[in-house]
């Protein structure tokens, strides 16, 4: 599922706008908010395959470990 289409994750990205921008800033012009939000899809992705898990944006648990 492409991450436009997955409601929770809409979610967590507007719940969560601020903690991603503080990421993109700190790239220093490298990445843009864009590129942030689809990186923390991808991460999702791996993180979830490596634990045997599901993934869970609306989780603070798992918004944690994708922001860190």
């Amino acid at each position: 599922m492409a991450h436009s289409q997955d409601p929770a994750f809409e979610r967590f990205v507007t719940q969560r706008k601020k903690d991603l921008q503080r990421i993109a800033r700190h790239t220093r012009g490298e990445h843009q908010l864009p590129d942030v939000i689809n990186e923390a899809w991808l991460v999702a992705c791996d993180l979830a395959a490596r634990r045997d898990a599901t993934i869970e944006f609306l989780n603070p648990t798992f918004q944690e470990l994708l922001l860190i």
